[in-house]
């Protein structure tokens, strides 16, 4: 099967996408320890990104604010700062996820892509869940369990009592007695080496 071509860029395309990412240069980093100018940063950021039609990112939006995309994603799950910080945050993340997830709906964006995307923003992961049923409860009844024993191999020949205990019905080994010969034959040997002696 042929490899789908990739479409080459429109011409002038690397131009808009660098001059969108230096827009950030032109605003001061933001006072970190004020949530409100935090706030604002971040609403100006989304504002420039529905003006010049450019998709929002968590990188882009840290390159707005003056901060790594770490310290972004710390104040998001509370690891750093203040509780105001975790919310500012969150409002923001819960935007990113909202877009991310109608662009993956709609085929906007490479499912491998986007599957990268939310796990490397957004905290997503692989899942595998495992469920044991156990079909042996503390509802059976020793007549359950000697019917059930009874189906397993070699069940039929088991010998099982009321309560559910096994009985063994094979023959004990007893020990087995010597011949009186063999006992007078040994007490004789024992005393003709006594006397040796």
């Amino acid at each position: 099967m042929a490899k789908p071509q990739k479409e080459p860029k429109l011409p002038g395309t690397n131009r808009r996408t660098l001059l969108n990412a230096m827009e950030a240069l032109k605003h001061p980093r933001v006072d970190v320890k004020d949530t409100k100018a935090i706030e604002q940063r971040i609403t100006d950021y989304l504002q420039f990104c529905v003006e010049k039609d450019v998709a929002p990112s968590v990188p882009g939006c840290a390159n707005w604010l003056g901060v790594s995309v770490q310290t972004l994603q710390a104040w998001y799950q509370g690891a750093t700062a203040t509780p105001e910080h975790q919310l500012v945050a969150a409002k923001f993340y819960a935007i990113m996820q909202d877009v991310w997830s109608q662009d993956m709906h709609e085929g906007d964006i490479n499912n491998i892509a986007g599957i990268f995307v939310g796990k490397a923003m957004f905290g997503y992961k692989d899942t595998q869940e495992i469920v044991v049923t156990n079909r042996v409860t503390n509802e059976l009844t020793a007549a359950d369990l000697i019917a059930e024993s009874k189906m397993l191999p070699g069940g039929a020949d088991l010998i099982i009592d009321g309560t559910g205990k096994m009985l063994d019905d094979s023959p004990t080994e007893s020990e087995q007695k010597e011949p009186v010969e063999q006992k007078e034959q040994k007490k004789k040997l024992h005393r003709r080496n006594s006397e040796k002696n």
